[in-house]
């Protein structure tokens, strides 16, 4: 059976360890390849992997811009009630 890199990403994020624990690369084929019984080609696998990390990066830098946003707000809100006294 021949898979997407959709479908690799999703086994992927089900096989990482939920205690966030490391796992290797060759395992996770392994896994896909025998518990799941996929054909997964080290390039689709690569890419599949390749996608999620960059994902993840955007997900970080999109967190930290609100969370400074965040910051800034309060930062604000605190000037001006101390302006107000």
């Amino acid at each position: 059976m021949s898979t997407n890199i959709e479908q690799i990403k999703s086994l992927l994020l089900s096989l990482l360890p939920k205690d966030g624990s490391t796992v290797g690369n060759l395992s996770l084929k392994e896994q896909l390849r025998t518990q799941h019984q996929l054909e997964v080609t080290d390039e689709a696998f690569d890419a599949a992997r390749q996608s999620l990390l960059a994902a993840r990066g955007v997900g970080v830098e999109v967190q930290r811009i609100l969370t400074r946003q965040v910051l800034l707000s309060s930062q604000l809100l605190l000037d001006l009630s101390c302006r107000l006294r």
